[in-house]
């Protein structure tokens, strides 16, 4: 079996040695790995979904815009309980100077059981969205705070406002469950296009003229082996979409000009 193509978008440079350090151990994984945030982890995603890759991974916001820019699978890098418990106590330890972790809910939670269990001099500020962290940060700021736990937004904003920033790393346990993961992701993928090559090869056999749409008009799959276009126009087949979809019976009709005839019958799968 081949090796599957990872492609792996690190929103900060620290990450880059582990990566490193654990891809001698993923023999049947090949890494391409970059560093990228947000916008420009969406640029490498795609540079990556066209050079080949199988399977994509990064962290937080950066993971989320990629999985809506792209048609590869996408594996988010989850920020575990031993990746908030070691962020934790390296900044409680680092000084004692006041101290606050923002996050959104899937950090923020964990992060408040770990500080009332250890009762820790941390506060734990929820988000809701991304444009609120400045305005979190300058109040935070105004009580006093020093020093910021968060992701690389967070801690970029903190640094411009002359907080000390500390980012919450992901360790080499929740790397190693992310490469899992796109292993699993991968096997799925193949399998459904293998089903897929197969049912094109099919439809290619009977050298008929196929047209599939999503139900709202999106072109799923064509073949046109007796046309060099489509020989209805987009607005025409969106008319002919509208009756299916409206009737849920199927239709033919026949076109006819000077130069070709043809018919198109339709149905609803």
């Amino acid at each position: 079996m081949r090796k599957i193509k990872i492609g792996f978008i690190s929103p900060y440079e620290a990450m880059m040695p582990l990566i490193d350090e654990l891809e001698v151990e993923q023999e049947d994984l090949q890494i391409t790995r970059a560093v990228g945030n947000l916008e420009a982890g969406v640029a490498l995603a795609l540079e990556m979904e066209r050079n080949g890759a199988d399977v994509l991974i990064s962290r937080g916001g950066t993971a989320k815009m990629i999985r809506e820019a792209v048609s590869l699978p996408v594996v988010e890098i989850h920020i575990s309980g031993y990746d908030l418990l070691r962020s934790i106590m390296l900044a409680e330890g680092h000084s004692n100077e006041l101290k606050a972790l923002i996050g959104f809910p899937n950090i923020t939670m964990g992060a408040a059981s770990i500080v009332s269990l250890l009762e820790l001099r941390l506060e734990v500020v929820e988000l809701s969205s991304a444009a609120e962290v400045e305005a979190v940060l300058k109040r935070l700021k105004e009580r006093g705070v020093k020093q910021v736990l968060g992701d690389v937004v967070t801690i970029d904003a903190a640094a411009k406002l002359g907080l000390n920033g500390l980012l919450i790393q992901s360790g080499r346990e929740t790397l190693l469950e992310a490469f899992e993961e796109a292993r699993r992701l991968f096997v799925y993928a193949e399998k459904n296009q293998r089903q897929l090559r197969a049912l094109e090869m099919l439809v290619d056999g009977w050298q008929k003229d196929v047209i599939v749409l999503a139900e709202d008009g999106e072109l799923l799959f064509e073949r046109l082996p007796s046309f060099r276009e489509l020989p209805v126009s987009g607005a025409e087949l969106m008319e002919l979409r509208k009756q299916l979809v409206s009737s849920n019976k199927p239709l033919v009709k026949l076109y006819a000009d000077s130069k070709t005839s043809f018919y198109v019958k339709g149905e609803v799968l």
